[in-house]
């Protein structure tokens, strides 16, 4: 239990970080700032302080609604099974949005950054490790409507649910390790076409699996 308030403390802390470091770094901002960049690793488009700021704020928003959604899931009490898989998920998202507006802030306050740091490749690594937690975590979770891989075969099982999620797990962690490796060897349009080769399989195998699962179970084969 103290481990969860402590863990809980840094989750909101977190969550307010990204907006009390841009307004405190505001007055040393250029009049535009980068706010996305393409599959070369280059800024491709710039926006406003107004813009980043709402960006920022999005991290608390993301922490409120990771925190009170699941009050209204008609399945909230399966959450106490997985409290700590949750817990564990939040502050994860927390950190991959705070370290994403951190390298925002830091290519814009210091702009020759941007070919040193290497964007593309921090992001790659960034995305590597959250999918690497997620899919780890992922065969604990419990039949709910909110977190998971919530599509009607599933929602409509807790079998087809459990099962779903242990197969998913250990694909989501072997295309997060393997999107973390590459983000060392790779850049540009090579890590990006490596990032939709191994999104592909992290998306659609546990929808696949799913609905085969479901079509077994429904529709056995003749004997």
């Amino acid at each position: 239990m103290k481990n969860s308030r402590k863990t809980e403390i840094l989750i909101w802390v977190l969550a307010v970080l990204p907006l009390a470091a841009c307004l405190a770094a505001g007055p040393f901002l250029p009049e535009q700032i980068p706010m996305h960049w393409g599959i070369n690793g280059q800024v491709d488009r710039y926006g406003g302080y107004g813009e980043l700021l709402i960006l920022a704020a999005s991290g608390l928003g993301l922490a409120l609604l990771l925190k009170f959604v699941p009050r209204l899931d008609p399945k909230r009490n399966n959450y106490e099974k997985f409290a700590g898989s949750y817990l564990v998920i939040r502050l994860c998202l927390g950190l991959f949005y705070t370290f994403m507006v951190g390298l925002t802030l830091v290519v814009a306050l210091v702009p020759q950054t941007q070919n040193t740091l290497g964007v593309d490749r921090l992001t790659m690594g960034a995305m590597g490790v959250l999918f690497c937690v997620m899919g780890n975590f992922m065969p604990k979770f419990k039949h709910n409507y909110f977190c998971g891989v919530r599509v009607p075969w599933t929602l409509a099982s807790e079998d087809n649910w459990r099962r779903t999620h242990r197969f998913a797990g250990p694909i989501w962690f072997v295309c997060g390790l393997g999107m973390l490796l590459c983000s060392f060897f790779l850049h540009g349009q090579a890590l990006f076409c490596l990032m939709m080769v191994l999104l592909i399989p992290l998306l659609a195998a546990p929808v696949l699996y799913s609905y085969l699962l479901f079509r077994r179970e429904n529709h056995p084969p003749r004997q």
